[in-house]
């Protein structure tokens, strides 16, 4: 039907046949999640130990840097039993069953449904939800040092500081800068600018 498949395999001469190194990454990532570690643990781990990322479907990375939310995807993935789902259209909706045995398998089903269990285990029910916590410079500050975007993140007493995207997934160095002293600073000089300094206009109001 496709010759598009998971990253951890290749398609050659009519078939597709494992990598040998991203199938190890992959079983390295059930193992961990059986072991107890979250996707966060486990997307630092990777990326404090350089381990190359397992391509996407079709797609390589081109900073080779983990995040949570694929470590997820793949312990989700029901690729890693065989299966393939067909899927149609810009948003890749589902279309009828799954077909069994059309990728080789590289983890056993009671590895995977133990994984599914350990993560189901970690989530915590009830009490209240994290605030996500707004920002001015949102996709506008980088660090200088890995020109990575900057985000915000708290330390869960009401401290809030600026990091390196690139830092808090674990590569690199993990430098903190307090968020609301910068933010206002920001507001201060943002409050002394003329419209004529942005649209070059001669005349200001």
């Amino acid at each position: 039907i496709t010759k598009v498949c998971p990253g951890w395999l290749r398609y050659d001469n009519g078939k597709f046949i494992e990598i040998p190194e991203s199938v190890a990454t992959v079983k390295e990532i059930f193992r961990l999640a059986i072991a107890g570690q979250g996707g966060t643990v486990i997307m630092k781990k990777f990326n404090k130990e350089n381990v190359p990322m397992v391509a996407r479907f079709g797609r390589k990375s081109k900073t080779n840097i983990w995040t949570r939310s694929y470590v997820l995807r793949i312990l989700r993935d029901r690729s890693v039993l065989g299966e393939f789902q067909p899927r149609t259209g810009i948003k890749r909706n589902p279309v009828g069953h799954p077909i069994p045995d059309y990728f080789p398998r590289i983890i056993e089903d009671e590895i995977f449904d133990a994984a599914q269990q350990a993560k189901s285990s970690r989530k915590i029910a009830g009490g209240p939800q994290t605030q996500r916590i707004r920002s001015l410079v949102t996709g506008l500050a980088h660090d200088a040092r890995d020109k990575a975007t900057m985000v915000v993140c708290s330390n869960g007493k009401g401290d809030e500081w600026l990091v390196s995207g690139v830092a808090q997934r674990g590569k690199g160095k993990y430098i903190q800068f307090p968020y609301r002293p910068f933010e206002q600073a920001l507001l201060t000089h943002l409050k002394e600018l003329k419209l004529s300094d942005i649209s070059g206009e001669s005349s200001a109001r």
